[in-house]
């Protein structure tokens, strides 16, 4: 996943709702954007298989595998990741070689993004990312004055593992980032 999609973006002030021509459009903000979840997780790799991989994150994205939650109603969760074509009791014979389960690179960065649903929010958006890029301290998640790339610029991308992996791939990675 490349698209940056994490907890703290504010659908309303950066993703182009046009509230002021459709005023229903407002109710977006009660369902707001999170991390990407990903409730189950059914995936395997055969003996033919070579280096390859299971999720990435790139761009500042974040992915939460497995996690249990009410809030935003994943069901049917995941106890158990595995790599092996036929789970934990996967034959080295049948395994395959150099999965990585978990790959993330790179940071959220609003030159890339281009959040802001005004020219006016989409400047101070610019303005807040080179202020975190020349040394400024990045805002609260929680602050309701920050503007999104005060509070997410520069932020490493994530995979969030919450079950139990796991490997049975040859010269596997389980997790890896950069």
């Amino acid at each position: 996943m490349t698209s940056g999609q994490r907890k703290g973006i504010d659908v309303l002030k950066d993703m182009g709702v046009p509230v002021s021509v459709t005023p229903t459009l407002d109710d977006l903000k009660l369902d707001p954007i999170h991390n990407l979840e990903v409730g189950k997780m059914d995936i395997s790799f055969g003996k033919y298989s070579k280096n390859g991989f299971m999720m990435i994150a790139k761009d500042g994205s974040v992915i939460d595998i497995g996690k249990a939650t009410h809030q935003y109603y994943v069901t049917n969760l995941s106890t158990l990741i595995t790599d092996g074509v036929n789970g934990a009791t996967t034959t080295e014979a049948d395994a395959s070689t150099g999965t990585t389960i978990a790959y993330a690179e790179g940071t959220w960065d609003q030159n890339k993004h281009q959040l802001g649903s005004t020219q006016a929010e989409l400047n101070q958006n610019n303005t807040d990312a080179a202020a975190v890029n020349a040394g400024a301290a990045r805002k609260a998640l929680t602050d309701p004055t920050a503007s999104t790339a005060a509070k997410l610029q520069g932020l490493g991308s994530e995979i969030n593992v919450y079950p139990n992996v796991v490997l049975a791939s040859k010269r596997r990675y389980s997790i890896y980032g950069r």
